[in-house]
């Protein structure tokens, strides 16, 4: 991968701790899986996509990316007894991101493996 495409990818990874770091909010309500796409989408930089572009990545596609490791981490919560509303029960962002990586170590594997052929696509490789 050529050292353009690597940053592109890093940027966009970094991004995923946001995923969820300001839904778990120290409270008790547990949100639906769209309430909760769409929050942790709010929640990551909109800058974000911006940096990709120049990888030919649009911002449209990373919101689709994100939105689909959202529902993917929400979805191996759920399936869970009880981690949903653990998740949601933290008030430390950094808890709350680690929880997310622990729980659905796969959906960050897809991700990361779908923002490679995303880049990899637009530059034609």
């Amino acid at each position: 991968m050529s050292r353009s495409r690597h940053l592109a990818t890093s940027a966009i990874l970094a991004a995923v701790p946001f995923l969820g770091t300001l839904s778990g909010c120290g409270g008790t309500d547990v949100p639906d899986r769209a309430e909760f796409i769409e929050k942790t989408l709010d929640s990551v930089d909109s800058g974000i996509g911006d940096q990709l572009e120049g990888s030919g990545v649009s911002s449209a596609q990373v919101r689709k990316l994100l939105g689909d490791y959202a529902g993917c981490a929400y979805d191996q919560l759920a399936k869970k007894d009880g981690e949903l509303e653990k998740l949601f029960a933290l008030e430390d962002q950094n808890e709350v991101a680690a929880k997310l990586g622990a729980q659905a170590p796969e959906c960050a594997a897809e991700l990361q493996k779908s923002i490679t052929e995303q880049i990899a696509g637009a530059a034609g490789g």
